[in-house]
């Protein structure tokens, strides 16, 4: 109790800097008309609680509500939904898909209406535990891992007495018949202190040699598009991973192996080098307009004479510098000639001048990617016209663009994979609502993320503001204990929630790529819920059931997979290859 009370003046000024934080970024959104969708969500609740009529022509007027992957839906959505219910809401979801807690997320909103539902309290409950995505063999195997490893307390469902799938899809058993093995696999290798390749590395040429065995050995799949089998191609496989961290290592390991491999991502807009050869060159042409040469103006024109849009060699840019003669060339004259207009321009008209002037969309072949750099040009696009809708002028956007790109700001786009036949890579949260036929499964062995836990000050619904407090030193309080306590219990949950939805990503084969263990744990011990909450990897879930599934084990031989570095050259010269088709394509063409 004293160590709770010694923390009152630190939360009271906390609470004091965020009310006026609040106060002056709400001032900031009113005055310029510009919300977040949690302001658009809390406002459209205030009007409902404060204005009955609004409320009873709205809830008056809706015949039924239904409300898709309820799952994941946050405190404030179903505030918005209660007030605006008549005994008339469908509700559809999967406590076992609730994987969004990050996002807020409240999967306990639906368990307890599940819960009572279930005993004709409140509502009616229809179970849909049919599945007519996956073969027998691949919902048999998902049963058996997860009557062990989830249940009402970890995981949020009791999966064994209620949620166990059913096969329903005929269509396999019928057209779809094959000898394959459609069982799980357990790919394990042994990996030794002090060898020559990660375990990322050995895991991704696993994968790629298993590929492309499967491939080249007319693997068969069932298509269901014409109900009928065929052998495999590459756009059939799918690696699930549950962070970005090694695609790249993945994407050069699969070209050194000549497969087609496609990644699926989130890719940061502020990276990229046409990012900043576009901000460098509006940042010239705004100081050429305040007639400003100083040492970022040489910066700045230096980088776009080397860039992809005149490629001059250093020393014609050394010489333009020592001569003084910076002012004789087409990157300056360009320049000069939307600086004259500069002021009159809005952010749009700046944008599409310096676009159409310079050229860009037929210099980025030069550079490859041309899809992605096409949607971070129309991403700049749109973000010049919101810009301008708030009032900026053409100072302000450049001065905007310039601090997000200088400081690296996560501003973040996605790329389509398209129809290409190519092996694909994604983040299993990137995969939710997809489907392949054959699932590999890495990386399993990396620490789940539980660094929140080590900041000092932690906000909490039910114990609040978080402060460690000082005596003689900085002391933890009792409620950070049981936060952490009920941390745990709530992160594994939703990682045995995120496998459950790996797995169910696959129609026809699941494959899981690991490091062989000494650790075994009894499977009578799986109902004792300190071995789950000890849980740190998803190896260490699927090795603590490992006498139930030592029977789907296959050991792979390192010396057979024929590892090499040689992975690490073929990047410069891919790339080189890439710009020299492409520009060929062009003058074909």
């Amino acid at each position: 109790k004293e160590a709770l009370l010694k923390r009152k003046p630190y939360v009271e000024a906390l609470i004091k800097i965020l009310k006026r934080y609040d106060q002056e970024i709400f001032k900031y959104k009113y005055e310029n008309d510009t919300y977040e969708f949690t302001d658009i969500a809390i406002m459209a609740i205030n009007i409902l609680e404060n204005y009955s009529e609004v409320r009873d022509e709205i809830k008056f007027s809706l015949k039924e509500i239904l409300v898709d992957e309820y799952q994941d839906t946050s405190d404030l959505q179903e505030a918005f939904i209660k007030q605006i219910e008549n005994n008339n809401v469908y509700m559809v979801g999967d406590v076992k898909q609730s994987i969004y807690r990050f996002r807020n997320a409240n999967p306990y909103i639906f368990k307890s209406k599940y819960d009572r539902y279930s005993n004709k309290d409140g509502g009616l409950k229809i179970d849909l535990n049919k599945n007519f995505r996956s073969r027998k063999e691949v919902l048999s195997d998902i049963n058996l891992l997860f009557d062990y490893i989830m249940d009402d307390t970890i995981g949020g469902a009791d999966y064994r007495n209620t949620h166990r799938m059913i096969f329903g899809n005929m269509m396999y058993e019928e057209q779809g018949k094959t000898e394959e093995n459609h069982h799980m696999s357990i790919l394990r290798y042994i990996y030794e202190k002090g060898c020559e390749f990660s375990k990322e590395e050995i895991e991704a040429f696993i994968i790629a040699k298993d590929i492309e065995n499967k491939v080249s050995s007319g693997y068969l799949v069932f298509d269901k598009e014409t109900s009928s089998l065929r052998p495999s191609v590459y756009s059939d496989y799918v690696i699930l991973m549950d962070r970005t961290t090694n695609f790249e290592l993945y994407k050069k390991i699969f070209e050194y192996l000549n497969i087609p491999l496609a990644i699926h991502k989130d890719e940061v807009l502020t990276n990229e080098v046409d990012s900043l050869v576009l901000k460098n060159l509006l940042c010239l042409i705004k100081k050429i307009k305040e007639k400003n040469y100083d040492v970022e103006f040489k910066y700045y024109l230096t980088s776009i004479a080397r860039s992809f849009l005149f490629e001059y060699k250093d020393p014609i840019i050394f010489d333009m510098f020592e001569n003084n003669d910076f002012k004789n060339n087409d990157i300056y004259q360009k320049c000069e000639i939307i600086s004259k207009e500069f002021d009159s321009l809005t952010p749009v008209t700046l944008l599409d001048k310096v676009i159409e002037e310079f050229y860009l969309y037929e210099n980025i072949i030069k550079i490859g990617n041309i899809g992605p750099t096409i949607i971070r040009l129309n991403y700049y696009i749109n973000l010049s016209n919101e810009l301008m809708n708030l009032g900026y002028d053409s100072n302000a956007f450049v001065d905007y663009l310039k601090e997000i790109i200088e400081n690296e700001y996560d501003m973040k786009y996605s790329v389509d994979l398209g129809n290409i036949d190519s092996v694909k890579m994604m983040t299993i949260h990137k995969s939710k609502g997809l489907e392949y036929p054959i699932c590999y499964f890495s990386g399993l062995y990396k620490p789940f993320n539980i660094s929140d836990l080590k900041e000092r000050i932690l906000y909490d619904r039910e114990y609040g503001i978080i402060t460690p407090y000082f005596e003689e030193g900085i002391g933890e309080v009792i409620t950070k204990k049981l936060l952490k306590e009920r941390f745990y219990n709530e992160e594994i949950s939703e990682k045995i929630r995120l496998l459950y939805v790996a797995l169910t990503r696959a129609r026809e084969h699941m494959i899981f790529v690991l490091p062989k263990t000494e650790e075994s744990m009894s499977v009578d011990n799986i109902v004792d819920d300190r071995i789950r909450l000890s849980y740190r990897t998803f190896a260490d879930i699927l090795n603590s059931i490992s006498e139930k599934i030592d029977i789907f084990t296959k050991y792979i031989e390192l010396e057979n997979l024929e590892l090499s570095k040689n992975y690490l050259l073929t990047e410069k010269k891919d790339l080189l290859e890439l710009r020299l088709m492409v520009n060929l394509e062009i003058y074909q063409k």
